[in-house]
């Protein structure tokens, strides 16, 4: 249904006649039942009714101090100006006021006296300035616009204005305003209402109104043939109450309507420019904007809302209509339903500039059978499905857009480089998706996933993001389904909704192409589950593609093996709990050199000593099925220790008591050789401790030694794996030492003054690790824990030195030992990380062969020293390498 305005009202069959009529301050005249035209200046102060059309032919009309021009009931008689007449009203005119020939009038000049008229009618290229007035129809009988503009006239109406066409006459429902045939209506910040429309602009007059408040029960401002109308600031309001009476389809109230309909000029099309105003249309069925036909509505720094549509477009009562042009910049749109919708037949250029648009129930744009759609979503977030039925309907996004919603079958979707769309659910693409942006397949964290189905996909550097449960091959997953042909290269990552990860036997499926598979797809970052990487592996005719936790097997593989594909992350978890149980481990010799240099049971002064140990170490170890992950680590230790007491039982024997405390870090990298992704961690920490040593024999050096001591040490861990977010972690716990030996003099050679005597010493040590770790829920979900905790380690070895001693040395109380140490290290524990229920081990670390080399020196009564050189060798590629020197100090 198309709203047309009403006709202009008839001017009156005037007579050729100049009738002089004076009308005194307080006086009253009643004027004879014909039509009559009044020349001379008239001023009316005091009260007049009439009864007949009158008109001033020329002169001045005043109605001062509030004076009142009355109108007899039930007669629609008028009054009004012609010729070159002015008029001044600062009182009341109960009549129809008529304004020819390009007559002129002011309304409300006076500020002490509100002005009030009923049906303003200007034609003939006449003038109006309307301040501080009321303009009303209501009431009236014959249906007109209680403002209404004709014949190419003008007018302006301040803020002070009211122009209110509410209510019903015996035609109908009463407007506010309507401007026609090139006429223009300026309004500055006054308020227009209507129960049929509050403004109408025809035949290509114009509107322009700046924070004016249009309103109206059906239509707030109707735009229509050729017109134009500019908003700047303001509102516009359509409120439907009492609407049943559909405008177009259901819609049966709008704020602002655009249109060309039957009557239009040919040629031209209405253009509605908002700028700043709030368009708001209140009911349950209607629209913000209702645009049909050939129209063009932009909407800026505007705020727009409808009760069921935001913005509906439709055809216009001929075949031949052009389509809408819509556009919104800097803009809010929003509705209770669907927040754009385009009618069957209809057809619409939407563009979305920097603008918003959302909508309660979810849905942004719905198009009908036969329509055609395109939407250019420029810098914009749009949120809502896009629906299809039947239409042609295409979308763009450009310069940052982001769409967030479901495509049925939607024509074509382009993503330009930057631009994003978010599906919320399943989506169909019945023809082209071309991405060179980012494409979401699904939102949220449900178990059953979503698909994306089109027809031909081409990637243009574009990103594909896949929301899977990684775990097995029968893992809930997004999936892209090309029904044609793929071409181009996509980048393809996947976010992992909890899945443990788990060894996959044929992959989980992504991306099917029924089509040719001219389309490269390539794995953009890490995809982590538990202890598994995943990597996007496809067919041989690149038709299915697929995450696989297991190595690319060739398709002419004629025995197919599960190589898991193991994080190299594991491998710095095993490093950093290996160093914080390891790192404080001493040996007597390594932490007291040459002890038995001092003899505290000959008489000499009691002794107090303080030594310090500093060692370095490189550790190579592989872990998980078939070493694929290759761990390096360096680790520095400094020591610190001192005798609190010793003394003797026998006078032979010698004990000492004492404390020690320690500084330890290690950094360690790992690669995986499946993969080459890499991870590196460190441990630093600390240690405090106390130990006991008893040796049977301190004079010649011989006979067996009891050695034991008990630390705790605390540590910070880190792991940083490449790709992913920086771990951090701690551990602590006790380490605990028993070690025995017997030394056995097996001679010596040389004599005089420079023997030489040669040792071997049988020794056994059992330590007891128990470090332990925190467990760590690590920003991609998986949880790590230590695992296998609990070692203890046994060390069974012999040692060979030589006590040497030169002449040049007598008096000195200096000597040396070199020595050379052969041990077997076994572990009943393996260090261990369990990721998620999957434990990856240290490969080769069971049982240990270590080849050890040093001297320790006398160097003064004071001054110990002493050094060595170790190497330790597992199968599987295990190998430590250390280096040690350590000094002690007694202060006699």
């Amino acid at each position: 249904m198309n709203v047309i305005p009403e006709e202009k009202l008839t001017r009156p069959n005037l007579l050729a006649m100049m009738v002089s009529v004076a009308i005194g301050s307080a006086g009253f005249y009643s004027l004879p039942a014909v039509s009559a035209v009044l020349s001379g200046d008239q001023v009316i102060d005091g009260s007049v009714d009439h009864s007949q059309d009158t008109y001033l032919g020329s002169g001045i009309l005043r109605i001062d101090n509030g004076g009142k021009l009355g109108m007899a009931p039930d007669t629609d008689t008028s009054v009004g100006l012609t010729g070159q007449g002015q008029a001044i009203v600062n009182g009341t005119v109960g009549a129809i006021f008529d304004m020819q020939d390009s007559s002129r009038l002011s309304v409300g000049t006076d500020p002490t006296h509100r002005a009030s008229m009923q049906y303003l009618l200007l034609e003939g290229s006449s003038n109006a300035v309307i301040d501080n007035a009321t303009i009303s129809s209501a009431g009236g009988g014959n249906g007109a616009s209680a403002l209404s503009l004709h014949d190419n006239s003008t007018a302006t109406v301040t803020q002070n204005a009211l122009i209110s066409g509410k209510g019903f006459s015996t035609v109908g429902r009463l407007s506010g305003v309507t401007i026609d045939q090139t006429s223009h209506l300026v309004v500055n910040g006054a308020t227009i209402e209507g129960s049929r429309v509050g403004v109408v602009t025809v035949r290509q007059s114009q509107l322009d109104t700046t924070n004016a408040r249009i309103q109206s029960e059906y239509i707030g401002l109707y735009v229509n043939d050729g017109s134009r109308a500019n908003v700047n600031g303001g509102q516009i309001v359509s409120t439907g109450e009492g609407q049943n009476d559909p405008l177009v389809d259901d819609v049966t109230n709008a704020a602002l309507q655009v249109s060309t309909n039957v009557n239009h000029t040919p040629g031209s099309h209405p253009v509605a420019t908002i700028n700043g105003a709030q368009i708001s249309a209140q009911g349950s069925n209607s629209a913000a904007v209702l645009a049909r036909g050939n129209t063009e509505v932009n909407l800026i720094n505007s705020n727009i809302s409808g009760g069921k549509y935001g913005i509906y477009a439709a055809t216009s009562d001929e075949a031949t209509s052009l389509g809408n042009i819509l556009s919104l910049t800097n803009s809010q749109i929003s509705s209770t339903a669907e927040v754009m919708h385009v009618a069957a037949n209809g057809k619409a250029a939407i563009k979305l500039l920097n603008s918003q648009v959302s909508s309660s129930n979810g849905t942004a744009l719905v198009t009908d059978s036969g329509s055609t759609t395109s939407v250019n979503i420029d810098g914009s977030n749009i949120r809502g499905d896009v629906i299809n039925n039947g239409g042609n309907t295409q979308l763009a996004l450009n310069n940052g857009a982001v769409w967030s919603g479901r495509a049925q079958n939607v024509s074509s979707v382009s993503l330009a480089s930057g631009t994003s769309w978010n599906s919320t659910g399943s989506s169909v693409v019945a023809g082209d998706l071309n991405n060179a942006g980012t494409v979401v397949l699904s939102e949220g964290n449900n178990a059953t996933r979503g698909s994306l189905t089109v027809n031909n996909y081409t990637g243009q550097d574009g990103t594909l993001v896949f929301n899977s449960v990684l775990a097995g091959d029968d893992s809930p997953t997004d999936k892209l389904i090309i029904q044609g042909n793929s071409a181009g290269t996509s980048k393809v990552a996947v976010n992992n909704l909890g899945g443990k990860g788990a060894q996959t036997q044929n992959g989980i499926p992504l991306i099917q192409v029924n089509g040719s598979g001219n389309g490269n797809f390539q794995q953009q970052g890490r995809i982590v589950a538990g202890a598994y990487d995943y990597n996007l592996q496809h067919s041989a005719d690149n038709k299915q593609w697929y995450l696989a936790s297991e190595l690319q097997r060739s398709p002419y593989d004629l025995v197919i093996s599960h190589t898991p594909l193991y994080r190299p992350e594991a491998g710095s978890y095993i490093a950093n709990q290996a160093a914080a149980n390891t790192m404080f481990i001493t040996r007597l010799r390594d932490r007291m050199g040459e002890s038995r240099y001092t003899n505290p049971v000959t008489g000499q002064t009691e002794m107090t000593t303080l030594w310090l140990r500093q060692v370095g170490s490189h550790n190579t170890f592989n872990s998980g099925p078939g070493n694929q992950l290759k761990t390096q680590s360096n680790t520095y230790v400094a020591q610190l220790g001192g005798e609190l007491a010793s003394g003797s039982t026998d006078g032979r024997d010698s004990w000492h008591l004492g404390v020690m405390g320690g500084y330890g870090e290690s950094h360690n990298n790992t690669i995986a050789k499946t993969t080459g992704y890499k991870a590196k961690g460190s441990v630093t920490g600390y240690s405090v401790g106390a130990y006991a040593t008893w040796l049977a024999n301190d004079i010649d050096q011989t006979g067996p030694y009891v050695d034991t001591w008990l630390q705790y040490g605390w540590f910070n861990n880190h792991v940083n794996g490449d790709q992913l977010s920086s771990e951090s972690y701690k551990s602590s716990g006790f380490t605990a030492s028993m070690e025995t030996g017997y030394t056995f003099n097996l001679g010596h050679s040389g004599g005089g003054e420079n023997p030489t005597y040669y040792y071997i010493e049988p020794n056994i040590q059992g330590v007891w690790m128990d470090v332990r770790r925190d467990d760590l829920q690590e920003y991609n979900g998986t949880r790590t824990q230590g695992a296998d905790e609990g070692n203890l380690q046994t060390r069974v070895g012999t040692r060979f030195f030589i006590k040497g001693h030169n002449k040049i040395d007598n008096g000195k109380e200096r000597s040396f030992q070199p020595f050379v140490e052969l041990n077997w290290i076994h572990n009943t524990k393996q260090f261990a990380v369990n990721m998620d229920g999957v434990n990856i081990s240290q490969n080769g670390a069971k049982d240990i062969g270590e080849l050890k080399a040093g001297v320790e020196g006398q160097i003064s009564k004071s001054v110990q020293l002493w050094g060595n050189v170790g190497q330790q060798m597992g199968d599987k590629g295990y190998s430590n390498t250390t280096a040690m020197l350590g000094i002690k100090y007694s202060f006699r």
